[in-house]
């Protein structure tokens, strides 16, 4: 095959867009009740974000929390005039186990009148807090499809003490809920050795007889074209592999 007609790899590239005390590793220091009163940092990422990604013509996912939404509701129009695509990561960042059923269904209603007062459209995809998605919440899936989301991208094929579904297909596939409907899982991308699988953000380990080689849904190569999570829903020629 000629260079000209190589099909390249695209990589749907995506942004967890919450503020740096709202992680998990810093509850004990920034509790809930006490959001509002911590300066907000969020635009020296975004701004840089949102400036590569031009500069580069890339395209990308942002999951948005419906509290940021509510906050800084510019820069989700922003996001969107850039031609990015908007999506959900949950009102507060509350753990999947710790809302239940009930609570995600609320947590995803309230997050998405968020995104639509800010001027998104209903989002097609959602990411758990801190991968959340697990064995044990499994039931979130039954959730999101109801609720008429298209994919989730929350399973992280990987072990870990909090989170992870090792045996999950680390490759882009769909998952049957209980009620028979169908979402497509994009899981976070990892970088697959002899003997486990890692998060593709940090390196891993060299196997005794090769280098670590890429599994089917992880994107190891600066080559190809970066896309938001929603496009690569669409057929197309070539490969896809989730990134964030």
């Amino acid at each position: 095959m000629s260079p000209a007609r190589e099909h390249r790899p695209l990589h749907a590239l995506s942004f967890d867009v919450e503020e740096y005390f709202q992680v998990a590793n810093l509850r004990a220091q920034f509790p809930r009740e006490g959001w509002d009163a911590v300066p907000s940092r969020l635009s020296i990422g975004m701004d840089r974000i949102l400036s590569a990604l031009d500069r580069a013509g890339a395209g990308a996912t942002f999951f948005f929390l419906g509290w940021i939404a509510e906050r800084h509701p510019a820069l989700v129009r922003r996001c969107i005039a850039a031609g990015h695509e908007v999506a959900s990561h949950g009102y507060d960042h509350a753990f999947l186990q710790d809302l239940g059923r009930a609570g995600l269904e609320e947590d995803l209603a309230r997050t998405e009148a968020a995104l639509a007062s800010a001027g998104a459209p209903f989002p097609r995809g959602f990411r758990a807090s801190t991968f959340t998605l697990t064995r044990s919440t499994w039931w979130a899936f039954d959730v999101l499809a109801e609720r008429g989301y298209r994919y989730d991208s929350s399973v992280h094929p990987v072990r870990h003490p909090d989170y992870g579904v090792p045996d999950f297909d680390p490759g882009i596939s769909r998952v049957e809920t209980g009620s028979g409907r169908t979402i497509v899982e994009f899981p976070v991308t990892t970088a697959v050795d002899t003997s486990a699988s890692f998060p593709a953000s940090s390196p891993a380990p060299r196997s005794r007889s090769s280098s670590a080689a890429a599994s089917p849904g992880s994107s190891t190569s600066t080559r190809g074209s970066s896309i938001p999570i929603s496009r690569a829903l669409r057929p197309r020629r070539g490969s896809a592999s989730a990134t964030t």
